[in-house]
């Protein structure tokens, strides 16, 4: 009984320094994306109405005890269409993220593992995809591809993996220094068995306050594609997609549907950049 209440006991202190790290701001964040977390999982289930399904009659019209945000410009239920499109708008940043955190973890580890021509290549090769902005990516991607999300994730997660890559190959090179790789080679471990068991769950802190930054790039700029016509197309549920429809209602002087949409990516974006600004803080004070 001794033994449960001091682990309890210590469990509760561990609870209580990681959120004393974050501070009352990453709380707040913690808690925004994991609402935004559970609409983008049970969204779909929750809305009142079909997020499809419109009436012309009701378009435009403010809200009401049936419609809590009001209707768009094709009459369709603002908040079951927010709460839809949370899954769209959540999933492909997501995908975006992992992507790129796996492609840009490789090359950031095979460069500062390998070092020398092996390094150089793959900077100089980074050094070139810098040149192109995720936008024009994901434009041609569309071209190419024809416009919808994974167009747009495929491009978005080409163009962020030379940042992921290069953060993180300065931090494998510094823990490849460390005394424990040479003992670890020594002993006759292999290199994956290195950095699989040692080099990779060490830099893993970063890794992720890195994908939670990355995260909230990702939100931005997959509303943006949609936006623009190359990511999600109408009249799919989502954010960005929503702004681009109901964008002719803020000169009807009803604005509630884009602004409706455009708070929940900038809560969420703005979150998001708390938190991984926080871990990489609490990263830095551990060292």
């Amino acid at each position: 009984m001794t033994a449960v209440i001091t682990a309890e006991a210590s469990a509760g202190k561990l609870t209580r320094a990681r959120s004393s790290r974050l501070g009352i701001p990453g709380v707040v964040a913690v808690v925004v994306l994991v609402l935004a977390v559970a609409a983008a999982i049970a969204g779909p289930y929750l809305a009142p109405y079909d997020p499809s399904a419109g009436s012309p009659s009701g378009a435009w019209l403010g809200p009401s005890s049936g419609h809590l945000l009001g209707q768009d410009v094709q009459g369709r239920d603002v908040a079951s269409r927010l709460l839809a499109g949370a899954r769209s708008s959540m999933l492909g940043p997501l995908i975006v993220v992992v992507l790129s955190l796996v492609m840009g973890s490789v090359l950031a580890l095979l460069a500062a593992w390998r070092r020398g021509v092996v390094d150089s290549i793959i900077s100089s090769t980074m050094d070139i995809l810098f040149a192109f902005p995720g936008i024009l990516l994901a434009a041609l991607a569309a071209a190419v591809l024809d416009a919808g999300l994974w167009p747009a994730v495929i491009a978005l997660s080409v163009a962020y993996t030379p940042y992921v890559a290069r953060l993180l190959r300065g931090v494998f090179l510094r823990e490849r220094e460390l005394p424990y790789v040479a003992a670890a080679e020594i002993q006759g471990f292999s290199a994956i068995t290195i950095c699989l068991r040692h080099l990779i769950p060490n830099v893993l802190p970063v890794m992720v306050a890195q994908g939670t930054l990355l995260f909230g790039y990702a939100v931005l700029d997959i509303a943006i594609l949609s936006y623009l016509g190359l990511g999600i197309q109408p009249p799919s549920p989502d954010w960005g997609v929503m702004v681009s429809e109901n964008q002719s209602g803020v000169l009807q002087s009803y604005p509630l549907p884009v602004l409706s949409a455009g708070c929940c990516v900038v809560v969420v974006v703005v979150a998001m950049n708390i938190l991984g600004e926080r871990l990489l803080g609490a990263k830095d004070n551990e060292r």
